[in-house]
């Protein structure tokens, strides 16, 4: 099925976008974050300062080239399908929306190095995370709820109980943090939707769980 070409507003956005971003991680490759600062950013991208904050919120998401993170149809509907445990499909839900997050799904090379090179952008990284954990918490409430054992049952006005609202932070909380352990530890491949990688990370907090907690 033929595809339709985007429109010339579309194509001169995503420039715009794509010259910020380019301008963005080569001065934070030469310099390091502190060097690249939005004026330099903008006067390398030949854009006015307006229109680097119409495309991005910090100098951090453009020098990683981070977008607001969606929730895909594709994603809700992989994790609504899962059959693993909450936790682990909450890890891998939430890996794929981080990865709308970034240019080409955050596979490209740039923000890897980036990354690899100027280690503080990693705070801002586990910001996003933080943000995805918010988008993805109505979905692990309906996932609790429904299970078997496992449901709190409204209370008076439609309002759901307060454990079942434990809960519902706990595999938030849990999920998130495995994500930010997935990505110190095997960067390249969970932004390049390695769900092995993903896997990994989640056994090691099940290993570290049984011994530790």
């Amino acid at each position: 099925m033929a595809t339709s070409e985007p429109s010339l507003r579309e194509r001169n956005r995503q420039e715009a976008w794509t010259a910020i971003h380019e301008a963005a991680s080569a001065a934070a490759l030469e310099g390091g974050l502190a060097a690249a600062t939005v004026d330099v950013i903008v006067t390398r991208a030949g854009v006015s300062r307006r229109t680097f904050f119409n495309y991005f919120h910090t100098k951090e998401d453009a020098i990683l080239g981070l977008r607001e993170p969606v929730l895909a149809d594709d994603a809700v509907a992989a994790f609504r399908a899962a059959g693993r445990e909450v936790v682990g499909d909450a890890v891998h839900l939430m890996a794929a929306v981080m990865r709308t997050a970034g240019p080409a799904g955050m596979a490209d090379q740039r923000p890897r190095t980036v990354l690899q090179r100027v280690p503080e952008l990693l705070t801002r990284l586990k910001q996003h995370v933080t943000d995805v954990q918010q988008l993805v918490e109505p979905l692990i409430a309906e996932r609790l709820r429904s299970r078997p054992g496992e449901n709190g049952e409204p209370g008076e006005g439609g309002v759901e109980s307060a454990a079942l609202q434990e809960r519902v932070t706990i595999v938030k909380m849990l999920a998130g943090s495995i994500l930010q352990y997935a990505y110190a530890t095997e960067l390249a491949a969970v932004v390049a939707g390695d769900s092995a990688a993903i896997d990994r990370a989640i056994d090691a907090f099940r290993t570290v769980s049984r011994t530790a907690l």
